[in-house]
């Protein structure tokens, strides 16, 4: 925790436009009273009420609210550039323009909704039949831009039920891990999640460990430092940008949230300063391979985790239809690890 805090601390710290620091007893008062960033000693002080995430918008000194990015490619085929939903805590000063606060980005798929809570993910229904990639590469129509709302109207206008809601099948809650950075919050960091294509809530189709996935995350990045539009629904042409953010963006999460932050880093994206990979896979091949030995079985893997997260090709509420055109993703891409030893 403490290396985690030091590299958030850099984020502020290196680009926060008229920082604040004192040497007085009241610090942590000052920084509550004024609803901006101060530091004490090196450290971020508490500067807002923490409230929960079933705490009204119009209650709350933490905003939360959902933006839907775009990328650039249509993977499921439906003629329109798939959207990446991204689920944001945002302290209200920085919505009014009291400062420009750094994100802390988790990517971690799993909080969106899991198949496993449904029937298991090893049963998921593959087609025994080849796929051709570059149908997933292809790229979707783009949506034409209607209008603009602020953060703070976003906010305000948001579906709690966007965020707060029951896995299909499962007492699991979805975002089951955002209060981990709590800490961060209170202290006046934004956190994004997003579970990435082809998860709960998102558009297209989960391709673990292809760089389609990879892009994906990193067009986050790209609408976080206003290169890329985001929409407030996703059936609506409503934009919403992040004039909240200062620019500095660190990823960072655990097990398959820990592996796309290094996936993300080498793009050389504008404005992911720093990552803090928790357990993530830096080499798929090392993973499933001991010195050309494979340490799974079967060795197909990526296959098993696009499956387990694919929250957004069922055909139904209850995740027992998938899209019959998945199956033969996921099928091509076991055989392909299967060929290949991993």
């Amino acid at each position: 925790m403490l290396a985690i805090f030091c590299l958030m601390m850099f984020l502020f710290v290196s680009a926060v436009s008229g920082f604040q620091t004192t040497d007085g007893n009241s610090t942590e008062q000052a920084a509550v009273l004024e609803q901006y960033p101060l530091f004490e000693d090196g450290r971020a002080m508490p500067m807002l009420q923490y409230s929960d995430r079933k705490t009204p918008n119009e209650k709350s000194e933490i905003l939360r609210f959902v933006v839907y990015v775009e990328t650039d490619p249509d993977t499921d085929g439906d003629g329109m550039s798939d959207l990446v939903k991204v689920y944001m805590q945002l302290p209200r000063a920085a919505a009014e323009g009291k400062y420009k606060a750094a994100v802390i980005f988790d990517p971690t798929p799993y909080p969106a909704g899991m198949y496993d809570d449904t029937k298991g993910y090893l049963e998921f229904p593959f087609a025994e039949k080849t796929f051709d990639y570059a149908k997933l590469y292809e790229p979707g129509n783009k949506r034409e831009s209607t209008g603009e709302i602020t953060t703070l109207q976003a906010a305000l206008q948001a579906d709690p039920a966007a965020w707060n809601y029951s896995v299909p099948g499962s007492d699991r809650e979805g975002y089951f891990q955002s209060a981990y950075y709590d800490y961060f919050l209170i202290r006046g960091f934004a956190i994004a999640e997003a579970g990435g294509i082809g998860t709960y809530g998102s558009q297209g189709y989960e391709l673990c460990g292809l760089d389609l996935e990879r892009d994906a995350q990193k067009n986050v990045i790209e609408w976080l430092t206003g290169d890329r539009p985001a929409y407030a629904e996703p059936e609506s042409n409503i934009e919403v940008k992040a004039d909240w953010c200062n620019g500095n963006v660190a990823m960072t999460g655990v097990s398959y949230g820990g592996t796309l932050p290094f996936e993300v880093a080498v793009t050389g994206v504008k404005g992911l300063k720093t990552i803090i990979p928790v357990a993530g896979i830096s080499n798929w091949y090392e993973y499933t391979n001991a010195q050309g030995i494979p340490l799974t079985a079967p060795i197909a893997y990526n296959d098993i985790l696009a499956a387990l997260n694919a929250g957004s090709v069922f055909e139904d509420d209850d995740w027992l239809v998938p899209n019959d055109a998945y199956g033969a993703v996921l099928w091509q891409i076991a055989a392909d690890q299967l060929e290949a030893n991993g």
